[in-house]
């Protein structure tokens, strides 16, 4: 999508050379990924990271929704905000 600024009446647009140019997405899904500095500028609320921590154990951040889910092959928890404000949210446990 472009910057409401940048479309003109007609439906041109204005500001598209490759230095002016920004995209912009509603979701950007980060899968298993190394953060660094560059990766900054990716992030904000409306990013879902996901990372496989091995053995069939699962993390998630819903950033916008300020959760934290936690999935491995017995059980699933779903954590709501960080600090003082973290609550568990959701367990469930698979009994098989």
């Amino acid at each position: 999508m472009f910057e409401t600024n940048d479309i003109q009446h007609n439906g041109q647009i204005n500001n598209m050379t490759k230095l002016q140019y920004k995209q912009r997405v509603d979701l950007v899904i980060l899968n298993n990924f190394n953060k660094t500095p560059n990766m900054d500028s990716l992030i904000d609320k409306d990013t879902i990271i996901t990372k496989n921590l091995g053995d069939n154990i699962f993390y998630i951040e819903d950033l916008r929704n300020d959760l934290y889910i936690i999935i491995t092959e017995k059980e699933r928890l779903v954590i709501e905000g960080r600090g003082a404000k973290t609550q568990l949210k959701y367990h469930e446990t698979k009994t098989s």
